[in-house]
Order: C-alpha cells, then sequence, then structure tokens
C-alpha cells in the first residue's frame, strides 16, 4: 500500500538537521550583524558540507567584513564539530554559535588574517512555526524530496559585543587590527539546508531602516519538483511584533520583478496588503555598507 513521509525536520529548522546524512548534503547558519547606524556589517555563515560520493565531509566557516572588503573561508575540523538538532545550538573546536550569540578565533592563513569574536544576541523574532504552517516554507516544507529546505531563526534582534580583525606579517606579527565594538546592533539569522542550491534566486534582506523595528526577509527561487519547476517566493515584513508574510503557498502575488546584478525592483501582494521593494546592492540610505532599501506599500505594511 501506499505509505506517506513527512519531512519532519521542517518543524525544526533553527536545529541540525544533517546528523545522518553523509553523501550529497549541505547546511548552513546564516548570522548576519549590523551597527545600528548600518556603517559596520559582518557575515559570519557557520555550517556543514558533504560531497557527492561521501568521500569527503567538514564543517566550515565563512567570513565577510563589508566595510573593509574583505571576505575568507577557512575548512574545519569534523573531529570537534557537534550540532544540536532541536535547536540553534554548534560547536567547533573554539568556535560556538548559537540562539544565545557567537563566539571564537580562527584564521584565515592564506589572506593572512585572524578573526575574533563575541557577540551576544537579544531575544530573537523568528519566523512562526505552528502545527500546520512549518516555518516560512508552509505546507511545501514537508515535502520530503526538495532540493533545498529555508528557514528563519530570527527576523531582528539586537546585538552586543565586538568583532576584531587582525593582519598578520608571516606567522605570529601583527601588520594591523581593528576592533569594532558593536552596541545595540542588529542581528538576522537564517537557515538553508539539502542537496543543493537552486539553479536561480533573488535575495533581499535589510534591518536597518529609518523606521525602527522594521526588518524585511525576501527570496525568490525556481523549484524543481518531479521534473519540473516553479516559483516559489517567501517574503516577511516584520513591523515590531508583527509579521507581514507574503508567499506562494498563503496566495501571494508577484506583480513585477525585475533583478539583476546590482538592483531589484519587486513588487507584491497578499490579501490584504501590497509590498514595494526597491534594493541597490552596498547602498542604503545613500551609503555603503548594506543589502537593501525597502519600500513600506498600499495597506500600511
Amino acid at each position: 500500500g501506499w505509505k506517506v513521509v513527512f519531512n519532519m525536520g521542517i518543524w525544526t529548522p533553527a536545529g541540525f538537521h544533517g546528523e545522518k546524512k553523509t553523501k550529497k548534503f549541505f547546511e548552513g547558519w546564516y548570522n548576519k550583524v549590523q551597527s545600528p547606524d548600518g556603517d559596520e556589517a559582518f557575515v559570519f555563515i557557520f555550517g556543514y558540507y558533504a560531497s557527492k560520493d561521501g568521500s569527503d565531509r567538514f564543517p566550515f566557516l565563512m567570513f565577510l567584513d563589508e566595510k573593509r572588503e574583505f571576505y575568507g573561508y577557512t575548512r574545519l575540523c569534523m573531529a570537534g564539530f557537534h550540532a544540536d538538532k532541536h535547536r540553534y545550538s554548534a560547536v567547533c573546536d573554539n568556535l560556538h554559535f548559537s540562539e544565545e550569540g557567537m563566539k571564537g578565533t580562527f584564521e584565515v592563513k592564506e589572506k593572512g588574517k585572524r578573526i575574533e569574536f563575541d557577540l551576544k544576541n537579544g531575544e530573537l523574532k523568528p519566523w512562526p512555526v505552528t502545527t500546520f504552517q512549518p516555518g516560512v516554507m508552509g505546507p511545501f516544507g514537508l515535502i520530503p524530496f526538495l532540493e533545498c529546505y529555508h528557514g528563519i531563526v530570527s527576523m531582528d534582534h539586537e546585538v552586543n559585543g565586538y568583532v576584531k580583525v587582525t593582519t598578520l606579517k608571516g606567522e605570529r606579527e601583527v601588520e594591523d587590527e581593528v576592533c569594532v565594538q558593536i552596541e545595540g546592533g542588529k542581528g538576522y539569522i537564517e537557515k538553508d539546508w539539502g542537496r543543493g542550491f537552486p539553479h536561480g534566486w533573488v535575495w533581499v534582506q535589510c534591518n536597518t531602516f529609518p523606521t525602527k523595528d522594521l526588518s524585511l526577509s525576501a527570496s525568490c527561487a525556481s523549484v524543481p519538483f518531479m521534473g519540473k519547476s516553479f516559483p516559489g517566493f517567501i517574503v516577511g515584513l516584520q513591523e515590531g511584533p508583527y509579521l507581514h508574510k507574503f508567499t506562494a503557498y498563503a496566495f501571494g502575488k508577484i506583480e513585477s520583478l525585475e533583478a539583476d546584478t546590482r538592483s531589484v525592483q519587486w513588487r507584491m501582494s497578499n490579501r490584504t496588503h501590497r509590498l514595494e521593494v526597491t534594493a541597490v546592492a552596498g547602498v542604503v540610505g545613500g551609503e555603503k555598507g548594506g543589502e537593501g532599501e525597502g519600500k513600506e506599500g498600499e495597506g500600511g505594511a
């Protein structure tokens, strides 16, 4: 007879889904931190990768210092890696990432950089997970054979701490050092896991608007499904305690979308609101240092 199998892990999007995945799998937590004025912005992507044949498995850390235009990647040791499957809590040797914050030190040796960080999170604002709406993907997240799954751990939260970027000369000699203090900063955390990323997607995220307590996460991708594909989109506008949702599975509609490598013009609607998003790469409020600019639409969104 027929057997119905659901993707049960979708109800715990913040947790680790790769415990038994030894082949063709990736998972990553995207952590963004910005100073209150948006002048400083850092991204930490902590993740796990398993090759197609399972011969290569390792955790990794990607780092972006936007203001100083530095990007770094380091491969980590599998023996020191552990992650909780129920909540966001992952460690690898001296690196700690969790809902409470992140802390550690690592080096990008080929670029002569050492990064030290200690950042504490305030109260998170996750995309709600309920019995019938399991996170951002809604009912689509229950399908067990999708290429990629997505989750939002926090739309917006306060961050306090520091990030220190040291430029090394030779093995240990310090050539330059920048320590950025983050006080009352803004944070955002999301998740992706699966066999691979979509072959085409648009993504915009911003939580440093002039309007206080406003945060936007918007993504649209080509979703392969049973030999074909369909456009899926997930957009959330956090306005204080309320989350405005624009999604394909909840009768949302894309009215227009124009995107290239430098900008996005996107207009969409749901049953009660219309939202227009204008995003320009590397610009927020006319100054370098952010990912996007959003404009509120009709209906008070």
